[in-house]
């Protein structure tokens, strides 16, 4: 009797196991996050398309060409895009190379937006001085509102559209 009990005990669990499978298999998916479309995550993407830019420009050959290789990304996807300038000046190629390769080392890898932003503490005391930096690129700074006051450059957000 014993076999037979055992053999019944385990085909209930092999069963249970099946079904506990097919229900966890067939279940409906749910979308991650991610996997939706936003119209506010894509305007965000939109707003941000050239702050994105600055951090994706091809390599150069040198830390002062990956520089001037991210600004310069940065001005073609405004001007081709559309999208809301962060470069406001950039000077040309061979004059921004000129400019920045005279300057030290540090300061020319401090140069390169990606760096910059990874290493700020390091680049602290190798930014180059406002006349030399605003000679060879030209950056929109934000403005910090004054409490309880929109930025000046602030533009409202616009309505949600419909999201369904």
């Amino acid at each position: 009797m014993k076999p037979k009990l055992l053999a019944l005990a385990g085909a209930i669990v092999v069963a249970a196991a099946v079904v506990a499978a097919q229900l966890y298999f067939s279940r409906p998916k749910h979308p991650h996050p991610g996997e939706q479309e936003s119209a506010h995550g894509n305007g965000i993407d939109n707003s941000m398309a050239t702050v994105r830019a600055l951090y994706h420009g091809p390599e150069g050959k040198t830390p002062c060409e990956t520089a001037y290789n991210a600004f310069k990304n940065s001005m073609d996807v405004a001007k081709n895009d559309g999208a809301k300038a962060v470069v406001q000046q950039l000077a040309p190629r061979e004059e921004f190379l000129a400019k920045c390769q005279a300057l030290p080392a540090n300061s020319q890898t401090c140069m390169i937006p990606i760096y910059l932003a990874t290493h700020r503490d390091v680049c602290a005391n190798a930014k180059p001085p406002a006349e030399v930096m605003n000679a060879m690129v030209t950056i929109l700074q934000r403005q910090e509102p004054k409490r309880g006051q929109p930025a000046e450059n602030d533009v409202s957000e616009p309505p949600p559209q419909n999201l369904h």
